[in-house]
């Protein structure tokens, strides 16, 4: 009988090839999905040291013992410094063979240049030996003096060939070199070249024995930082690492990131196979209705219940057998694939792949599970005479008022945890409030069929016929209940956590700005220059009329002198004196109405996007108001004062404790190579007004007051502010313009209406689309099961449209049980996370509205459905 069973399961599956290949679809898609993800993240990993097979380390000399992560990424130094004449290979040779050691010479950061485009990269020099096993050459030979081997990446990005000249910026000038090879980035991220005796940068060990842990101890004792390929695939316990290192892991990870980000994968996996389950089931549930008939005659010949459920079961295992070697294939190739073109080495995590196979079969039987119930239940004289031979069983009272309770207990842990700030907390709580609003689905089908039962005679046939038939309805009603709370969760979180990203960039000017400038100032030449201007016209038509204005400062790129306006200690906040302030309650309430401390209490780093950082150099701004004028930045008669004070040759301050009586004494602090520290060089006492924002990052000088410290002002960008904002696709077009058409320069836009963002657009309308997707494919398998209903209709002479109508009112009904439902606990569930992370609420209604079309879909689906001619079935009752 064992055997006749699966002999069955497997003819039903050949049989009906379309809902079978369906399945097989539904199963595949999330394995190669979760594949694809654990051989990207596992070969990540290991690409830190494993550049090639044979390549077992690098060692990188930092001159003094040290303490490291086995990954390689935290180091603790110990101070203890060794010789600074050390000879490295001598000095590792007792624990590693000469032979096995290659040297690698100093990265530099350059510039490369091609006719059409120009990009920044590391240069690294190459050892003269021959590395061809370790830095292939796919294309040329190998580059000596005066040539350069490219990555094949930045050959396309440089349209150039082997045999092309390009110009190099080393050495603070530009050279042509010849482009002799083209290569892979195994060893060299970015660039190659010929050695010019620059310096020793690290080394790799090519030799066939293992670095192990004890070896990596006794090079950090020696000041070498050590990525062993070994020890990332088998890292030591955590009783032979360095306390140190895992002290200082644990007390900077917080509520460990690692396991919120483990959590939050692990959830949307979870959620995503449950999803994929309640896609799946309909397809079992209508495959299980067509064999009621040949499932009552194997009954009928002596097989149990059991076998009767084994063989719907076999056919969800069969799929998810074949359905997880095929995701489990195509994920690894997808991923193998990429990884390659991106000149990375794929590794397959086996056991990883192991797990998502096991997955997929789990999910193929978890799919079967319910219809398998179904086709155990068959009564076999109802089967074989034609009539309703499936009956739902009524649940159990503990089945009812658990699923509820669940709801209970995960809306008060996400109470909980947002007041306590509970994070992971708040994740398990929104898993559990998941789980109950998908098992609540036969209460609100109920529900659904109660209160619309009056309405018309199809949704009163549609009404009873869903309640009768829960063992397929209730699926349906759960994938879309799924669906929609995902989709309304998602929604709701991406747009808030945009809009907060662009909230915290502060506007210059009142609508919005583009600055345009040198990606690199230190680099930055008269072509850069040339480009900005013609940048900024081009800005100008796709956004239309706007006010330009060119933006100086004065640049120290060593970053060795700074520019202060003196505060006397008589108007000098009290409060940034005062030791242990935190300690002291009640100390800053006193001074809160001090006007000296006013910009302590209004402190807050300037987010604008459009002022280059302090990090790139700049130590003022220096306008003659033309950039303070168009910006917006001021009120009129703010401008008016500050354009008075600049034309005196004066200082704009962004705070008031500098200035007495009209004036701030500014001093230019440098090296002072006598002294070999830094010194006060000079000082002027300045007309001084405070007209900026506390937290603007900068002074601004007058020109005047530039040329008095002897500073020349660099052109750092051009700021633009159209007339009308840019909406989110003129923003990216912007952006896309400047990138392709202006290599030199980069854009930074800023918009008053940050919902509008082109990115979680996408992501939305991407969500929504499969949204309707799954609506439109579970109700159009949903209804498949009630054409035995429709042949009864006919047979008693109802009309054509009343079919049409009965099929569309089902899909209705099963689609009105489940969307607002689904879309008020994804908004719900959706702020909570917002709330959680201390993010302002944005939620986005015109895109969220769309979800409420589903019932609509829903009829159409059921509708469409429905057979157009009548269906005319021998029937017993």
């Amino acid at each position: 009988m064992s055997r006749a069973v699966w002999r069955l399961a497997w003819r039903e599956l050949t049989r009906h090839r379309a809902r079978s290949l369906l399945a097989l679809l539904l199963v595949a898609l999330p394995v190669a999905a979760i594949s694809a993800l654990g051989v990207v993240s596992t070969s990540l990993n290991i690409l830190q040291s494993q550049f090639e097979e044979h390549v077992q380390a690098t060692i990188v000399y930092f001159r003094e013992p040290l303490h490291q992560d086995p990954e390689g990424y935290s180091i603790n130094l110990k101070g203890r410094q060794l010789p600074s004449s050390v000879d490295v290979p001598t000095v590792v040779t007792p624990l590693i063979p000469s032979e096995d050691i290659v040297t690698l010479d100093a990265d530099l950061t350059v510039k490369v240049r091609s006719s059409t485009q120009e990009v920044s990269v590391t240069l690294r020099q190459v050892d003269t030996r021959d590395l061809s096993a370790t830095t292939p050459i796919t294309t040329g030979t190998r580059p000596v003096k005066g040539e350069i081997a490219l990555t094949e990446e930045h050959a396309r990005e440089l349209s150039v060939h082997v045999g092309d000249s390009v110009q190099l910026y080393y050495e603070n000038r530009w050279a042509r070199v010849t482009v002799a090879g083209i290569g892979s980035n195994l060893l060299a991220p970015n660039q190659l070249a010929a050695n010019t005796d620059t310096g020793i940068a690290r080394w790799i060990i090519t030799g066939p024995a293992p670095i192990d842990w004890n070896t990596v101890k006794a090079l950090n004792e020696r000041g070498f930082l050590v990525v062993s390929a070994w020890i990332i695939a088998h890292p030591p316990p955590l009783s032979e690492q360095y306390p140190d290192i895992l002290a200082d892991s644990e007390a900077g990870a917080g509520e460990d990131s690692s396991i919120t980000d483990w959590l939050w994968t692990g959830g949307l996996i979870g959620a995503g196979l449950i999803e994929m389950a309640l896609l799946i089931t309909p397809v079992f549930t209508v495959s299980a209705k067509r064999q009621t008939r040949s499932i009552a005659l194997v009954a009928a010949i002596g097989a149990t219940a059991k076998q009767q459920r084994l063989l719907v079961l076999l056919q969800g295992a069969i799929l998810g057998c074949i359905g997880s070697v095929l995701g489990v294939g195509l994920g690894s190739l997808a991923a193998t694939a990429y990884l390659r073109h991106r000149d990375y080495l794929p590794s397959l995590p086996w056991i990883w792949l192991l797990g998502t196979a096991a997955l997929g079969v789990l999910l193929g039987i978890t799919s079967a599970w319910f219809p398998a119930r179904s086709a155990g239940q068959i009564n076999i004289i109802r089967a074989l005479s034609g009539r309703r031979s499936i009956i739902a069983p009524h649940g159990r009272r503990l089945y009812r008022f658990a699923f509820p309770a669940l709801i209970v207990i995960g809306i008060l842990i996400q109470v909980f945890a947002v007041r306590e700030t509970r994070y992971l907390t708040f994740i398990g709580g929104t898993g559990l409030f998941f789980l109950g609003l998908i098992g609540c689905a036969p209460h609100f089908i109920a529900l659904a069929a109660r209160m619309t039962s009056w309405i018309s005679l199809p949704m009163r046939l549609a009404s009873r016929e869903v309640q009768r038939s829960s063992h397929r309805t209730v699926p349906a009603t759960a994938a879309i209940l799924g669906a929609t709370l995902v989709a309304s969760m998602t929604l709701v979180i991406v747009t808030s956590n945009t809009a907060q990203t662009y909230a915290h960039q502060t506007r210059v000017g009142p609508q919005a700005s583009i600055l345009v400038g040198p990606s690199n100032l230190e680099l930055a030449t008269d072509t850069d220059y040339e480009q900005l201007a013609s940048a900024s016209e081009r800005i100008q038509q796709i956004v239309g009329p706007s006010v330009t204005a060119p933006l100086y400062a004065v640049v120290d790129l060593t970053h060795i002198t700074y520019l202060i306006a003196d505060v006397p200690p008589e108007q000098e906040c009290p409060l940034y004196t005062i030791p242990n302030l935190d300690e002291t309650p009640g100390t800053e309430e006193r001074y809160k109405d001090d006007p000296r401390c006013e910009s302590f209490f209004s402190n807050s780093w300037w987010s604008g996007p459009e002022l280059p950082s302090p990090d790139d150099g700049i130590l003022a701004l220096v306008d003659d108001g033309s950039y303070l004028e168009a910006s917006g930045l001021l009120t009129d008669t703010q401008l008016a004062r500050s354009q008075e004070i600049l034309t005196e040759g004066g200082v704009i301050l962004p705070e008031p404790n500098a200035i007495v009586e009209g004036h701030a004494t500014v001093q230019f602090w440098g090296w002072d190579d006598s002294r070999e520290q830094q010194a006060l060089l000079t000082e002027a006492n300045l007309p001084a007004v405070h007209t900026l924002p506390y937290n603007f990052p900068y002074m601004v000088l007058s020109p005047q007051a530039a040329d008095r410290f002897g500073l020349t002002p660099v052109q750092i960008g051009t700021l633009v502010v159209p007339e009308n904002p840019p909406d989110a696709f003129e923003a990216d077009e912007i952006r896309s313009t400047i990138r392709a058409e202006y290599s030199l320069l980069t854009a930074t836009v800023s918009q008053r209406r940050p919902v509008e963002v082109l990115t979680p657009f996408l992501v939305s309308a991407l969500i929504l689309l499969i949204l309707i997707g799954a609506v439109l494919l579970v109700l159009a398998l949903a209804s498949q099961e009630t054409r035995d209903d429709l042949g009864t209709l006919d047979a008693v002479g109802a009309p054509p449209t009343l079919r049409r109508r009965y099929s569309a009112a089902q899909s209705t009904l099963i689609a009105l049980a489940c969307s607002p439902i689904g879309i008020l606990g994804g908004i719900y569930a959706g702020a909570l996370s917002v709330r959680a992370t201390a993010s302002e609420l944005h939620i986005p209604w015109p895109l969220i509205s769309l979800i409420v079309l589903m019932p609509l879909l829903a009829a159409l689906a059921g509708a469409l459905a429905a057979p157009r001619l009548p269906r005319l079935a021998r029937r017993g009752d």
